[in-house]
């Protein structure tokens, strides 16, 4: 009886070493990844905007090279997940006030209102510069949203009017360093008037950090019988868009440009802009109403390279 027991413990040990070699030695696909909590590979903050060791904020102390994000998540800019399979696109943080999922490679990631839809235009110029600015006084801030925009005086400008524009994200010189080179003039804001000698006197972006301005710009006022008038790119206070600022006396408000008893190109005696600037008799660029003031009714064609007079278009002048 005693030889029997023993006999059975031993094949009872014998069976249960078999099973457990053999469960060690199967492989095992099926482990989870640890929580967040758990398990952390990038730094504390990186998906935080407001942290110094936000993603973006470490993508441009290394030049926009992407190439380690690449490693882990698929090939940039779109970055749909690869070995770590955590997509920006489907994680749930590149989407916009609507929760739509936005592309990496949409103009406001970096610059612009992130938020905004990834086909709002108005959206891909600052507030919220590279630098995470968002006041005009800024100078990656400054008048954008003006001249993208518009005012009472003109309609809004693209932004290939002063910069080069690139189609992709890794375009030539598109992440280059921020600075003067960002400004490339456009063909309206470089309009050559038959007194203006652009090409001896090209328009030019001058960077100072106390106040940058725009130099030798058809836009403010370099043209036949314009001030050419240097604004200051972050004082956006309307003060240097007043009437007459560009042609005019900008001390009084008058925008009548001095006379040609004075040198200059406008008929002495002409207040009112309707008798002679109009595209139909009925239909007047400008205006000078009976108070005294001037507005622009036809804001398309005020300050788009041509003058338009009794009718005609003048773009020699």
């Amino acid at each position: 009886m005693k030889t029997t027991s023993v006999y059975l413990n031993f094949l009872f040990c014998m069976i249960t070493g078999l099973l457990i070699i053999t469960g060690c030695s199967e492989v095992r696909d099926d482990f989870t990844m640890p929580a967040e909590a758990e398990f952390k590979v990038h730094p504390q903050g990186f998906e935080n905007p407001q942290s110094e060791n936000f993603h973006g904020t470490a993508l441009k102390g290394a030049n926009w090279n992407w190439t380690s994000c690449q490693e882990c998540h698929g090939e940039a800019p779109m970055f749909t997940g690869g070995k770590s399979r955590v997509s920006c696109a489907s994680a749930g943080c590149h989407v916009d006030r609507e929760g739509k999922t936005k592309s990496v490679a949409t103009c406001n990631t970096c610059h612009g209102d992130f938020r905004a839809a990834a086909t709002d235009f108005y959206s891909f110029a600052p507030p919220r510069d590279l630098n995470k600015n968002t006041q005009t006084t800024a100078r990656g801030v400054g008048a954008h949203q003006v001249h993208l925009r518009g005012n009472v005086f003109t309609v809004g400008i693209e932004c290939n009017e002063c910069h080069k524009v690139p189609s992709a994200v890794f375009e030539e010189n598109h992440l280059e360093p921020s600075g003067a080179n960002k400004v490339r003039f456009g063909t309206l804001s470089s309009t050559q008037t038959r007194l203006v000698d652009m090409d001896a006197n090209p328009p030019r972006y001058n960077p100072d950090a106390v106040g940058p301005t725009c130099e030798n710009t058809y836009c403010h006022g370099n043209f036949s019988g314009g001030n050419n008038f240097t604004p200051v790119w972050t004082i956006v206070d309307r003060s240097q868009a007043r009437c007459g600022t560009c042609h005019g006396n900008p001390e009084t408000g008058n925008p009548l440009p001095t006379t040609t008893q004075e040198g200059g190109p406008h008929v002495p005696g002409i207040f009112d802009c309707q008798i002679c600037h109009w595209v139909d008799v009925d239909k007047p660029i400008a205006r000078r109403l009976e108070d005294g003031t001037f507005v622009i009714e036809i804001k398309e064609l005020h300050m788009n390279g041509a003058i338009h007079i009794t009718g005609s278009k003048w773009t020699d002048w």
